[in-house]
């Protein structure tokens, strides 16, 4: 995805507001708001990303996974600072986690990092509760916008500062539509890579930066699953969240998960 599609397609959406009657400074507020992503899709060329299977590849001598394995990220194939978070330059990221498990909020996390040129070997991970999730592999990428799920500080308030009202929240649908009218959601895919989390009630990066759940700041979506063709849940959604220092850092033991249903 190259920055000129990005630049066309928020140009149709900024023409398409505005025909909309919407105001100029609420949609560069929204827009201001938006964070960059990473899409795997299909395509051609090196698999950046493997989704599904039950044998993931992880260093000789490891233990068992504890969590089923969902996907191994191939870290040299993603563009560098594509999605606005430290991700290692190289080497191989893999995501576990069960996604029937619904979680009343954030919880430890399973991931591993494994540096380019570590020894490898297969190792059985538990089974899903449905089966091993559906191989499938994804060769390219998109690099775009990620739709904020809830608008920013100061988007259709009233100037007195008052609370955000219903009228405010339809708008926030309206300019969504409008949204996907112009094209932005051709950036979209079911598992994405940095950005904002999508999700139904609360947001689980504000769960855990607000202390909540885990003391302290600085969380940051790692990566956004849509599994639900994988689960009986209704419409769920899979999140894992991670400190940006301990990402730089490599300390993918401190890995938050959370999933998120409609209802």
């Amino acid at each position: 995805m190259t920055d000129q599609l990005v630049a066309e397609t928020l140009s149709r959406f900024r023409a398409k507001a505005a025909e909309a009657g919407v105001s100029s400074r609420d949609v560069e507020l929204l827009i201001s708001s938006f964070l960059p992503a990473v899409y795997p899709v299909g395509g051609d060329g090196p698999v950046v990303v493997h989704l599904g299977g039950n044998n993931p590849m992880l260093p000789v001598g490891a233990d068992k996974p504890s969590e089923p394995f969902l996907c191994s990220i191939d870290c040299a194939q993603i563009p560098p600072n594509s999605t606005g978070l430290p991700l290692p330059a190289d080497g191989h990221l893999l995501l576990f986690g069960d996604a029937e498990k619904f979680r009343q909020g954030p919880g430890p996390g399973y991931v591993v990092y494994i540096p380019a040129g570590t020894p490898t070997t297969e190792v059985p991970a538990p089974e899903p509760t449905r089966g091993s999730y559906a191989e499938r592999d994804y060769r390219s990428v998109r690099v775009g916008p990620s739709w904020p799920s809830s608008g920013p500080d100061g988007f259709a308030d009233p100037s007195d500062g008052s609370e955000r009202n219903f009228e405010d929240y339809e708008l926030l649908d309206e300019l969504s539509d409008i949204w996907r009218e112009a094209g932005g959601n051709y950036f979209g895919s079911d598992l994405y890579l940095g950005g904002h989390a999508d999700f139904w009630n609360d947001d689980p990066v504000e769960l855990v930066n607000g202390g909540e759940y885990v003391s302290g700041n600085d969380w940051c979506l790692l990566a956004n699953w849509y599994c639900d063709d994988v689960v009986e849940l209704p419409s769920p959604r899979m999140h894992w969240l991670i400190r940006r220092q301990d990402l730089a850092d490599l300390r993918f033991d401190r890995v938050m998960i959370s999933v998120d249903i409609y209802g």
